[in-house]
């Protein structure tokens, strides 16, 4: 049976994928941290990082309401792909 850490990487590369699929990004690789709570999970694990304040072009894609309405919809969508 999977470990914790291995679902929670397959449920990554699934998020990724439906967050292409909304036209949010088009990167394709998982990144691995190495935060206490990622690494001694139980259960799958999710941090999601969708852009930095600091950036100009990410703030204006994370400050924009359509652009929030499509990142509402991607993880709403990959949510209810869980089940």
């Amino acid at each position: 049976d999977a470990t914790a850490y291995e679902r929670s990487e397959k449920m990554a590369a699934r998020l990724q994928a439906t967050i292409n699929e909304y036209g949010l990004t088009t990167k394709t690789e998982i990144k691995h941290a190495n935060f206490y709570l990622l690494k001694h999970a139980t259960v799958p694990v999710l941090s999601i990082e969708l852009g930095f304040l600091s950036n100009p072009i990410d703030r204006a894609m994370l400050t924009n309401t359509v652009q929030q309405q499509s990142i509402a919809n991607a993880l709403t969508s990959f949510l209810i792909d869980l089940q």
